[in-house]
């Protein structure tokens, strides 16, 4: 029993046990502080939740946030062999409806072809070290290519990136770069399942085309291995400054960068992927969907703005 009470604690990753340990804290920090007739964390009745739900509300947490919480009060539970309290039907109709109250529209812009050319262009008047422009170039082109989020570029925190040097393979044809292949691990929505995505070079114009940029870089970057953006230090590119040479570029370029972030690059790969007729089945393939959410990202009239 001791082997498998080992493997069942190691069935959550790292980042999800620490995240769960977060929230269990939160909870029981609010039953010590807010309740009078509840002496024990578990088994919780469904009113302890309630009234856990309403604390987040009122405190203005966000419902993915709340709803983190609750799954590991429940995923808790199951591990003590109680029953699941947050699959209550009150429970999840509170829940339905703080997501309601607190819903807002995503009014993310998608960053289209014609943009990625111009902040890619910015870089040389925002940018001072050339090695730097070198590295924002390729990950502004790769992010945009490879429907990548901003998570699998950098890493959340202080996590490893998803996008490794040993993700990625050049193809040549007579001695030239033709194309780029990617195949990211471990990304969100995984499971231990592998794609390939095949990125072919861009003739024209060829300061958009994303292989030859990331073939440029990586010769300055060398073949060691680990993640694939880094300083020529070697340290790993972190949020900050990928988020503040996008702002800088954004500005540059005269959008509003409180309409424009990291994840435009991917709302806008989805969106142009459509417009040029790829099927739905193939956008949500190339961008790792795991369910139809990808529709949400095909912002196709926004195009005309």
């Amino acid at each position: 029993m001791a082997v498998a009470d080992g493997l069942v604690n190691h069935a959550l990753a790292t980042s999800s046990t620490k995240t769960y340990n977060r929230a269990l804290a939160s909870y029981k920090s609010f039953l010590a502080k807010h309740t009078t007739d509840l002496t024990q964390t578990y088994p919780s009745p469904p009113r302890a939740i309630l009234a856990f739900i309403a604390h987040c509300y009122i405190n203005k947490l966000a419902a993915s946030t709340t709803l983190t919480y609750l799954s590991a009060i429940g995923y808790a539970h199951k591990l003590l062999n109680f029953s699941d309290p947050t699959q209550h039907f009150l429970v999840k109709k509170c829940l339905l409806g703080y997501n309601n109250q607190c819903r807002s529209p995503d009014k993310r812009l998608p960053i289209t072809s014609q943009l990625l050319e111009r902040l890619v262009h910015s870089l040389q008047f925002t940018c001072n070290a050339a090695s730097h422009r070198c590295l924002l170039q390729a990950m502004f082109l790769l992010a945009f290519r490879a429907f990548l989020r901003v998570g699998e570029l950098i890493g959340h925190g202080r996590g490893p990136a998803v996008v490794t040097y040993s993700c990625i393979t050049f193809h040549y044809t007579a001695d030239i770069t033709s194309a780029l292949e990617l195949h990211p691990e471990n990304y969100k929505h995984s499971h231990g399942k592998t794609v390939k995505l095949l990125i072919p070079a861009k003739v024209s114009p060829v300061t958009t085309c994303p292989v030859a940029a990331l073939w440029q870089f990586c010769k300055l970057r060398g073949s060691n291995p680990g993640p694939l953006f880094t300083f020529p230090d070697g340290s790993q590119v972190s949020r900050t400054f990928f988020s503040s040479n996008l702002r800088a570029s954004l500005i540059f370029c005269g959008c509003d960068t409180t309409l424009y972030k990291g994840h435009s690059f991917r709302i806008g790969a989805a969106t142009s992927a459509a417009e040029q007729g790829i099927s739905e089945s193939q956008i949500q393939e190339m961008g790792r969907w795991k369910s139809s959410a990808f529709k949400k990202y095909i912002r196709i009239p926004m195009l005309q703005n």
